[in-house]
């Protein structure tokens, strides 16, 4: 429908509900697409910084080993 036959027919403050309406629903899934997308950013560097911790204690785990073999 056209902005003008809705104001026509409607009246403006039905028109306005409308198009804030839409616009509301509009901004709601930008958000929630931006929201995923950081979800997915977040979940990669989680699994980035496990990884780096478990590495970490593997090698501590290897130098306590060699330092007790020392003693």
């Amino acid at each position: 429908m056209d902005p003008t036959t809705l104001i026509a027919n409607l009246g403006f403050p039905i028109a306005a509900c409308i198009g804030m309406a839409w616009f509301v629903v509009k901004q709601i899934g930008s958000l929630k697409d931006e929201i995923n997308k950081m979800r997915e950013a977040y979940q990669k560097d989680h699994d980035s910084t496990i990884e780096a911790l478990a590495n970490n204690t593997n090698v501590m785990h290897a130098l306590v080993s060699k330092l007790e073999k020392e003693d």
